[in-house]
């Protein structure tokens, strides 16, 4: 194949790699608020917490730190720092697909003679 044909097709994997990510963000992103913002939901964390506090005394199983926050940390973290979130999630997803084309363009072009030598030189 030739090089034009290698970033065509990279660009668009890339494209189709980018937007399937932004999808599943946002759909993460908008189960976790519909989910966890309920009041149902706050209980439940709230429970978690006064569980957490009571066994974390000196008769308590494990010694462990109640968490500061009223809401669950999922919440938190989609709602308030989604922004962070992304582009943690954008720069790892497009780092992984830079060596996975690296990989594979490796091993498709393998053994092939570089451009402007011939068989003789290589």
């Amino acid at each position: 194949m030739n090089r034009r044909a290698w970033l065509w097709g990279g660009a668009l994997a890339y494209a189709v790699l980018a937007l399937g990510t932004w999808v599943a963000l946002h759909y993460s992103r908008s189960y976790v608020l519909q989910t966890f913002a309920t009041e149902e939901a706050r209980a439940e964390w709230q429970t978690w917490r006064d569980e957490a506090a009571r066994q974390s005394g000196p008769a308590g199983p494990v010694r462990r730190r109640v968490p500061a926050i009223d809401e669950p940390p999922a919440l938190v973290l989609l709602r308030d720092h989604f922004a962070g979130v992304a582009l943690g999630v954008y720069v790892f997803v497009s780092l992984t697909f830079a060596f996975v084309a690296l990989i594979i363009r490796g091993m498709v072009t393998q053994g092939s003679v570089p451009t402007g030598l011939s068989p003789q030189d290589a």
